[in-house]
């Protein structure tokens, strides 16, 4: 027991080394240091710049990031312990790594969460040779590890799905803030920090982005997300008179949701969900940001041919499917989002 507390107190130590990516500021200085490039534009730079640079393992992209390489690394450890009766970190061999995440595979992980792991035990390398020093345990026998093809599954909710989800909610905590995700496609870790003053019905600037042009932010609303970059994000059309409701029943309690925890509001989705849909592949929240994603497109899609009075060229959607994708709070760049997020 006490060996087993010693070695996560070295987990700790070892990536409590790697600098942690908290503001933008440090986000470009970081990235500039590591990579020897010039950061131009800092809302481009994230997870897919530093693995481009090739010093993903350096850094560590935000808190919830840190929590969950801590995780990651703790269970590793402990099974190099349990199988190998390792008492320091130095003792990790490279053969352990590649038997871990084998393991992980029989046991039915799949390619995206394997990659997943073998990022945070890159970074868990990287800090004992930090901290402790030595080789570490990846070498040119597992630097290039191959987990198999991502699947890209195109989930989403139907209207007729959500409105039971909702309906599921009535009466808890929580039946509000599934609305507000539905409206706008949230992630669940921005419903606790969503604020009443950023609810812009019926009003709004306009902004100039240097890819999709003039946007309006009208009916939309400000939201903060990770590395506190912010955004715009459209209210759903069919929430518009929800979210004004809502605004008046709130008022005076500028940040309504401030009591809720991700964790507890992801186990309550997870129970209502299951109970719904027994046949889903998934029931985590992020099935909501595919919903708005895929009925934001299909609201902006109409909208533009309406106003054009023709159909809109398959470039013209692939526009409008960025800009979905920049309004959930990731680069417009990410392409490879547009099959996760939008089926349609």
């Amino acid at each position: 027991m006490v060996g087993c507390a010693s070695l996560k107190h070295q987990v700790y130590q070892a990536l409590s080394s790697i600098n942690v990516i908290d503001d933008q500021k440090k986000r470009k200085v970081l990235y500039e240091k590591y990579s020897g490039q010039k950061a131009n534009n800092i809302a481009k730079i994230g997870k897919k710049q530093y693995k481009s640079a090739s010093c993903s393992a350096k850094v560590i992209i935000s808190i919830s990031s840190m929590k969950s390489a801590l995780k990651t690394a703790n269970n590793f450890v402990f099974y190099c312990k349990q199988n190998e009766d390792i008492k320091l970190l130095k003792e990790i061999k490279s053969n352990m790594i590649v038997e871990y995440l084998q393991k992980k595979k029989d046991e039915g992980c799949k390619p995206a969460t394997l990659k997943t792991y073998y990022a945070a035990l890159k970074k868990l390398n990287y800090g004992i040779k930090e901290k402790y020093g030595g080789k570490g345990f990846i070498d040119k026998t597992n630097d290039k590890m191959y987990f198999g093809k991502r699947e890209i599954i195109g989930r989403k909710y139907s209207e007729l799905q959500i409105e039971m989800v909702i309906k599921g909610f009535e009466g808890s905590r929580y039946q509000d803030a599934i609305k507000i995700q539905a409206a706008l496609g949230l992630r669940a870790s921005e419903i606790k920090t969503f604020k009443l003053d950023n609810i812009q019905i019926g009003k709004g600037d306009s902004f100039r982005h240097r890819k999709f042009g003039q946007i309006d932010t009208t009916d939309t609303v400000k939201i903060i997300g990770k590395g506190g970059l912010i955004r715009f994000v459209p209210i759903q059309n069919k929430y518009k008179v929800y979210i004004k409701d809502f605004k008046e029943r709130y008022e005076g309690n500028n940040q309504p949701f401030r009591r809720i925890t991700k964790n507890a509001y992801q186990k309550k989705f997870f129970r209502i969900t299951k109970k719904l849909f027994e046949s889903r592949a998934s029931y985590r929240t992020h099935e909501i940001r595919k919903y708005y994603a895929t009925q934001l497109f299909l609201d902006l899609k109409k909208h533009k041919e309406q106003e054009s009075g023709r159909m809109l060229s398959k470039e013209e959607q692939d526009l409008i499917k960025k800009y979905v994708v920049y309004t959930l709070g990731h680069s417009e760049e990410r392409e490879d989002l547009i099959k996760i997020y939008i089926n349609a």
